[in-house]
């Protein structure tokens, strides 16, 4: 009996099962170590191949991935809308007719509409300011012509 009156499991003898002494001597441990060893090289056999088949399996696995991802690209490409470029003329009237411009006191390149009235108003008007080397070539350095 144990403490606190509960009953303690002492001394228990299963009758099936009979105990056998082990005792080792050195033959049998040696067989014992050969049999561990067998085991052990096998299993490393085992692994050699499983390295090869890893490395097999990680070139399929990239070739599918590329062509899945080709395949995709294409897909993606034929989704995208068609986009044609249009095409806009846009004209500006340009007033060559001589007859529209008179001399009415601008000499700038600023107060120019255009790089031909310009040149108009040098070659018909007295003191404009716009042929810096005179050469004939109004407003060189405007940069909206």
């Amino acid at each position: 009996m144990e403490e606190r009156g509960k009953l303690k499991a002492d001394n228990i003898v299963r009758l099936e099962v009979k105990l056998e002494s082990v005792t080792h001597t050195p033959q049998s441990r040696a067989q014992a170590h050969r049999s561990h060893r067998d085991r052990s090289q096998a299993k490393q056999a085992k692994q050699g191949g499983g390295l090869f088949t890893t490395i097999i399996g990680l070139v399929i696995i990239v070739g599918l991935a590329y062509l899945l991802y080709g395949k995709y690209q294409r897909w993606q490409l034929a989704q995208q809308p068609v986009i044609t470029p249009v095409q806009t003329v846009v004209t500006q009237p340009i007033d060559s007719n001589p007859n529209s411009y008179r001399c009415d006191g601008r000499i700038h390149c600023g107060q120019m509409n255009s790089r031909e009235e310009a040149r108009w108003f040098v070659r018909n008007c007295p003191g404009t300011k716009m042929d810096g080397n005179n050469d004939g070539e109004p407003c060189e350095n405007d940069s909206r012509w």
